[in-house]
């Protein structure tokens, strides 16, 4: 994984100075993680050193920086708040080696000095997403509250580091398998559906099974319990028998009669656009509603509470195809 996170600039947490500040940086990690990169703010040139530190005291990864200062007017010792100051990014390429608790150490030489925030507008922990690499706080020592202050890093870069081994091991992997029972497609794993026909999604096609309505091209993808989605292999399919219009939208209408509204339910089997009109009997449309290039079931449930009760023309239009159904409206 590759992600930012702590604070993208200085002025996010709020006001703060410049100086040879000591309280080291506390993190937590979730898996190996390399601290690739950070933003820092330099009032005086020299050189700094950040060290990881292991829960056990243990040194675990360390880099030496050659810093410029990046405030308007470069000084050594206590120097105010530069809210001019665009800081600069450093290469760290920190090793946090196996998930656990770590401090990050700072050593000043040669007259350097970083910026760090002490008004209070912190927000921790900063966490990747899932948590894998966390600021949890800092070390900052009593009376002092260390939820009031933010060291050194700003808009961290940090990426997976991976994990240490004498030899991969290869995992199988289970293939999702189409199965294809008398005109019925079914699928082998457990997990969440989509459904595909010739590349398209099939609206509502999202269960275990699937009955599919005219011949051509079907695949599934599978989301399993962990996040991960496997695709199977396409499976072609030409036994479906060519049937009507009628028979091919599975059209429903109800109920009829109706006093209010009504329920319109029907299924395109391949991606096309339709109309739905409604009409009284001298012709008149009294509502419509279309949609393009859709596939799968479509529901839809017009208010017809303001109509006159009276017979009335459902038109379904599929490409070139129409087909009609009368309703009743009772008062």
């Amino acid at each position: 994984f590759k992600a930012s996170v702590g604070p993208l600039t200085k002025t996010a947490v709020g006001g703060g100075g410049y100086n040879q500040f000591t309280p080291d940086v506390s993190i937590r990690t979730t898996m190996p993680v390399l601290l690739e990169s950070a933003l820092l703010y330099v009032g005086n040139s020299g050189r700094v050193k950040f060290t990881v530190i292991s829960s056990l005291g243990a040194e675990v990864s360390s880099v030496t920086l050659d810093v410029t200062a990046t405030r308007s007017i470069p000084a050594a010792g206590v120097q105010a708040n530069d809210p001019a100051d665009p800081g600069k990014r450093y290469l760290l390429n920190l090793r946090f080696p196996t998930a656990g608790n770590y401090v990050l150490h700072v050593d000043y030489l040669d007259g350097a000095t970083l910026f760090r925030n002490n008004t209070g507008g912190t927000s921790y922990p900063y966490s990747t997403p899932l948590g894998m690499f966390s600021i949890t706080g800092n070390t900052v020592a009593t009376p002092n509250d260390p939820s009031t202050f933010y060291y050194y890093l700003y808009n961290l870069q940090v990426q997976s580091l991976g994990c240490a081994a004498v030899a991969r091991i290869e995992v199988p992997v289970i293939k999702p398998v189409i199965s294809n029972t008398d005109n019925i497609l079914s699928i082998n794993l457990a997990g969440t559906y989509q459904w595909y026909l010739n590349g398209n999604a099939v609206a509502g096609a999202t269960s275990a099974q699937y009955k599919p309505l005219v011949n051509g091209t079907y695949l599934v993808d599978v989301v399993l319990e962990t996040g991960c989605t496997l695709r199977s292999d396409a499976l072609a399919v030409n036994t479906i028998a060519v049937r009507s219009i009628a028979e091919t939208l599975d059209l429903k209408i109800y109920p009829v009669p109706s006093q209010k509204d009504i329920t319109i339910a029907f299924t395109l089997s391949t991606p096309d656009r339709f109309e739905i009109r409604l009409s009284n009997l001298i012709g008149q449309q009294v509502y419509s509603e279309s949609r393009d290039n859709y596939l799968g079931l479509f529901t839809t449930k017009p208010d017809l509470s303001r109509l006159a009760a009276g017979v009335y023309t459902v038109t379904i239009t599929v490409g070139s195809q129409h087909y009609s159904r009368k309703i009743v409206l009772i008062r």
